[in-house]
């Protein structure tokens, strides 16, 4: 046992002896009283149930080795692809164990000064990109008759706009201009809602897009 481990197993002795359910509630009572959005909350929330599930010990004998272990676990097994999902989860935990201290039930914070794991996730982040031929054979199928005219709008869609998902599904017939080739999207449908924007479609997906309207 590290130096560490053996200050958290002795210096909890003397502190909160809450179980985990308890304290994730508290925690969470805690979190909606202090302005924070309801998608931040349940963010948060998510990383702390998860933690107590995989560690399956109390949160005042976890040590800096169990978090490394969640740490890499998440990594490994792909639920973290990128360093911006790493950074917030980490923030998150962070943020409880601080909460934790507050409350007198851990003296040490065992997420405080773990290392950036850049290596694993700029790993996990690689992408293997299509070849030429494989994206001609993607839009050949994509191009058959046999592929309903939705999902041939949807692709085209993508692959001429490169909008992300959550915008394409938002779009009303009044924001395409096909004479133009082009579609408006307005900030309410944009991820930072912060402005809107004017995308080019291709030709392709400007005929699959009539074909849609004509038939839906």
């Amino acid at each position: 046992m590290n130096n560490k481990n053996v200050i958290s197993t002795i210096t909890s002795n003397n502190l909160s002896k809450k179980d985990n359910s308890t304290l994730m509630q508290d925690y969470i009572k805690y979190l909606k009283i202090s302005s924070l959005s309801d998608n931040t909350i349940r963010s948060k929330k998510s990383i702390m149930f998860e933690l107590d599930k995989f560690c399956n010990k109390p949160f005042s004998y976890l040590t800096q080795d169990d978090i490394k272990k969640y740490i890499t676990y998440k990594i490994e097994s792909q639920s973290w692809k990128k360093i911006k999902t790493y950074t917030v989860a980490i923030t998150h935990l962070n943020s409880f164990f601080n909460y934790l201290i507050y409350k007198e039930v851990i003296a040490i914070n065992p997420v405080y000064k773990i290392k950036i794991y850049n290596k694993i996730l700029k790993k996990s982040e690689e992408r293997n990109a299509l070849s030429e031929e494989e994206i001609k054979n993607v839009c050949k199928i994509a191009q058959s008759p046999n592929t309903p005219i939705c999902n041939k709008t949807l692709f085209f869609l993508f692959l001429s706009t490169g909008a992300r998902s959550s915008e394409i599904m938002q779009i009303k017939k009044e924001h395409v201009d096909l004479t133009r080739n082009l579609i408006y999207l307005p900030k309410e449908i944009t991820k930072g809602k912060i402005k809107s924007r004017l995308v080019p479609i291709s030709p392709k997906a400007n005929i699959y897009i009539k074909e849609y309207i004509i038939k839906y």
